[in-house]
């Protein structure tokens, strides 16, 4: 989902053309840059390199400079910030200067760390989160999400995290398998995975949309992305985007 919507968000939002795909050549970063070198291919950006990063290295520069001959417009940091991902972030902005220029964007490895925040060089660095954020879900909610948030802030005096809206979610679905089920666990299973499967409807749905399970695969209907930016040494949510 993230790799499909980082391509997306850079071709239509931001109008790149050429981008260079960085690895941190673990599982997680290795299956990101394939779907999103697959997405941007499709959605019209050349893929002009891609190249894993060791995350033992003391510089980036070579690097980088190789990615600066490759005439890329943008970066894709498919990994972690823990793979040394606050020199990676530095040797860019050294080499290609900062990310109003040759843009920079990375997945959720990188999120939720104030050292990147924190960094000069994350400027206008994107990234992105595989839910809606909870400023996007506000902005959204529906009268099931209203209910909820408003329990949610009367028991506990905060805001409820998308974390907490998304376990509530699963646990919509479980319900609703559980009611259309025969009872047994392999008919809660059943009511999942066959037939019609599993919707939640809108007007009861914690995230303010139907949520439904589709019985073939398992996969869900809900694939939002939301896209965020480093803005004054803070992560800020800019948009959502949707998958297809």
């Amino acid at each position: 989902m993230q790799g499909a919507a980082a391509s997306d968000f850079l071709r239509h939002d931001l109008g790149v053309q050429r981008v260079f795909v960085l690895d941190d050549a673990e599982t997680y970063g290795r299956g990101l840059a394939r779907r999103f070198e697959a997405s941007a291919r499709a959605a019209g950006v050349t893929v002009v390199g891609n190249a894993a990063w060791d995350p033992t290295a003391t510089s980036y520069g070579a690097l980088f400079e190789k990615v600066k001959a490759a005439g890329a417009d943008a970066v894709y940091l498919a990994g972690t910030f823990d793979d040394n991902g606050a020199q990676l972030v530095k040797d860019k902005v050294a080499a290609l200067g900062d990310n109003s220029g040759v843009r920079l964007i990375a997945p959720d490895g990188f999120v939720g760390r104030p050292e990147l925040t924190a960094l000069p060089e994350a400027e206008g660095m994107y990234l992105t989160v595989p839910y809606l954020s909870s400023d996007l879900l506000q902005q959204r909610k529906g009268p099931g999400t209203a209910k909820l948030l408003d329990a949610y802030r009367a028991a506990y005096s905060a805001d409820a995290s998308p974390e907490a809206l998304y376990g509530v979610a699963a646990l919509q679905v479980v319900l609703a398998a559980i009611a259309a089920s025969d009872g047994t666990r392999k008919g809660v299973t059943a009511a999942v995975l066959g037939g019609a499967g599993i919707t939640v409807p809108a007007d009861v749905s914690v995230l303010g949309k139907d949520i439904t399970i589709d019985p073939r695969t398992g996969d869900v209907n809900l694939q939002d992305v939301t896209v965020e930016v480093v803005k004054d040494g803070a992560e800020v949510t800019l948009q959502a985007v949707s998958v297809h």
